[in-house]
C-alpha cells in the first residue's frame, strides 16, 4: 500500500492487485459457470475460438445480435485472415491466426475515457 509523506495509507497498491488480476478473473468466470449450471438446467460448449464457454443451444447469429465487439473483431480477424491467404497462398498457422486475432481484439477496442483529469500528487519536495 502506498503510503503518503505523513506515514498514512492513501491507496492500496495497484500493482499488486493488477499482478493477481487475471487469476481473480479466471475464478469469477468459473464461479459463475458453476452456479449457472447448478442453478438453470442448461449446459455449456467451448466456443468455437477456444476462448472461454457458452451456453450450448444457443445459434452463434442469435450470440452475435448482443455481442456487437465480437462481430467487429470476427469481422477484422476474417480481413485479416484473407489478405494473409492472398499474400502467402496458404491458411496462416495457429500461431499467426493468433497474432491476428490480438491485433483484431486490440484494434477494435474502444479507448477508455478518462473519468478524472490527471492531477499530481504533491510530494514532500514541492510541499512546503
Amino acid at each position: 500500500m502506498p503510503c503518503d509523506v505523513d506515514g498514512k495509507w492513501r491507496a492500496l497498491d495497484s500493482r499488486a492487485i493488477h499482478a493477481v488480476r487475471p487469476a481473480a478473473a479466471a475464478i469469477a468466470e468459473r464461479v459463475m459457470w458453476e452456479t449457472l449450471t447448478r442453478t438453470l438446467p442448461v449446459d455449456t460448449r467451448v466456443r468455437a475460438d477456444g476462448h472461454g464457454l457458452e451456453v450450448e443451444g444457443i445459434a452463434d447469429d442469435l450470440i452475435g445480435m448482443f455481442s456487437s465487439r465480437r462481430v467487429e473483431v470476427s469481422g477484422l480477424l476474417a480481413q485479416l485472415r484473407a489478405a494473409y491467404v492472398a499474400r502467402h497462398g496458404r491458411e496462416p498457422s495457429a500461431r499467426a491466426l493468433f497474432s491476428m486475432a490480438q491485433y483484431a481484439t486490440r484494434a477494435t477496442k474502444a479507448r477508455k475515457k478518462a473519468r478524472h483529469p490527471h492531477r499530481r500528487m504533491p510530494t514532500s519536495s514541492n510541499s512546503g
